[in-house]
């Protein structure tokens, strides 16, 4: 900050120093022996600092000129630069604040220099109104501590997911009703484990950076009405449970994941039809382990990499096959990404960011899904729908009917499927009318939680991890 005229007149000078710099720099070609990159950074370092300069000359012209009639300050700590552009906006020189306090000029060209940082609050308020100031702070009285309880949930962790995922099954035993201090500490060693968090008894969360990076090594495909809070927490816990199925599913063998849809039916399916269970079982057959959880969080599936071994994680809270099916297909689609890679390359961007979440690659995860339930002719099918609709969404179910009937696929695959282009490229919704051509006489998540059990050795793991796995197949907490 420009505290002074001479000050002001020596910025002035290094205006002119820094822009004839900029000027010679402009016309030079960058030498042989000088990194282009060094070269570009003297630059840019020039030009920042200038800049700085023009807008320090800026703020001391508009205060000495009269063209500031107040001063924001944010806290107690910004008073004493208050009190210097208080002093040049009324347009007075150190020498006459010195004589209007009664102290040496030396001594507010010191105290100014050092922004008052050594003078008690009496002298502060002496200068104030020999400035004639009118003052008024704001003081915000600091809330009232949350309940740890509140604390968590405002993380996307509530009480419900508290008691029937974390607290441990002999707690839950022990204690039958949980009270909250109770609860939190049946929970505080998985909290810690999974999320790298400590609760205190007043509600403050002390937490390692494990919430930023949750989502950023995952593949997920998540619906639009997605609590971002909630998917974070959720995604946070799911990835602890994927690592450890990956830990114990070393001995499995991994096949290469095909990037085309007919080497990929081939491969999952054999001579069979595309359905749930078969797709599932050709998962798992290629090394790529699937965990079906049940929890009321709104994504439908995620993927992640742990040293070369893809986990899937599927969780849809809708029991329809077809959809389980579409989405284990989605997910094995980014399974097969950069299979060179250790782990996911990470992705920027929340997981339940639009942008993420209809990108290219997402969407090309769903074709493919599409093209291995219907042996490469989903858009085809899905334009004979529309076609046969002539553009009127109520005669939509009735053309699926028809054209499944014809084409001899299955009725709600293909609900399915029109669903979501409909919403992609047209922006409606007939996710209802999808529903109602789903059969329900199938329950996708006992069918995966029986695969699950015929493929995992729950022996390779230790006692509370193994309880953990074991409490997450459980049935859906409300």
């Amino acid at each position: 900050m420009i505290k002074n005229q001479r000050q002001y007149s020596l910025t002035k000078n290094n205006v002119v120093m820094f822009t004839d710099a900029l000027a010679r720099l402009k016309e030079e070609e960058c030498p042989n022996d000088v990194d282009p990159l060094m070269f570009k950074a003297q630059f840019d370092g020039i030009e920042s600092q200038l800049n700085t300069l023009l807008t320090e000359i800026e703020e001391y012209e508009a205060l000495r000129d009269g063209k500031v009639e107040s001063l924001c300050l944010v806290g107690l700590e910004e008073l004493p630069l208050g009190l210097i552009k208080a002093r040049i906006a009324q347009g007075l020189t150190q020498k006459q604040l010195a004589v209007l306090i009664n102290v040496k000029p030396q001594q507010i060209q010191r105290w100014e220099q050092e922004d008052y940082e050594n003078v008690g609050f009496v002298k502060l308020v002496e200068i104030a109104k020999a400035l004639e100031l009118n003052i008024s702070e704001h003081i915000e009285l600091p809330s009232k501590p949350k309940s740890a309880i509140s604390a968590l949930k405002s993380h996307g962790i509530d009480k419900n997911f508290l008691k029937a995922r974390l607290a441990s099954n002999d707690a839950q035993y022990r204690l039958g009703t949980f009270s909250d201090a109770d609860l939190l500490g049946a929970a505080a060693g998985r909290l810690y484990k999974i999320y790298g968090m400590r609760v205190a008894a007043n509600g403050v969360i002390f937490s390692d950076d494990r919430f930023k990076t949750a989502s950023a090594g995952a593949r997920f495909k998540i619906p639009q009405n997605a609590d971002k809070t909630k998917v974070t927490a959720y995604a946070v816990y799911a990835h602890y449970l994927a690592e450890i199925v990956s830990s114990a599913t070393r001995h499995l063998p991994l096949k290469t994941i095909p990037e085309n849809w007919t080497e990929l039916k081939e491969v999952l399916c054999g001579s069979k039809s595309p359905d749930f269970e078969t797709i599932l079982r050709g998962a798992w057959a290629m090394g790529i382990p699937v965990l079906p959880l049940s929890d009321p969080i709104h994504f439908h599936g995620v993927c992640w990499r742990f040293e070369y071994r893809n986990v899937i994680v599927l969780k849809q809270s809708m029991q329809y096959s077809s959809r389980w099916a579409f989405d284990l297909l989605h997910e094995i689609h980014h399974a097969g990404e950069s299979p060179e890679l250790h782990t996911l390359e990470l992705v920027a961007g929340e997981a339940t960011d639009a942008e993420r979440r209809d990108s290219d690659d997402e969407h090309h995860a769903n074709n493919l899904a599409g093209d291995v339930l219907f042996s490469g002719r989903a858009q085809r099918l899905y334009d004979l729908v529309v076609s046969q609709a002539g553009g009127q969404v109520v005669r939509i179910k009735s053309s699926v009917i028809s054209v499944a009937t014809a084409e001899k696929v299955n009725v709600a695959d293909l609900a399915n499927y029109v669903a979501y282009k409909l919403q992609k490229d047209k922006f409606i919704s007939l996710w209802g009318v999808a529903n109602n051509l789903q059969p329900t006489e199938e329950n996708p998540l006992s069918i995966a939680r029986k695969v699950f059990m015929e493929n995992f050795d729950f022996g390779k793991l230790n006692k509370d991890d193994c309880e953990l796995l074991k409490q997450s197949l459980q049935d859906p907490f409300f």
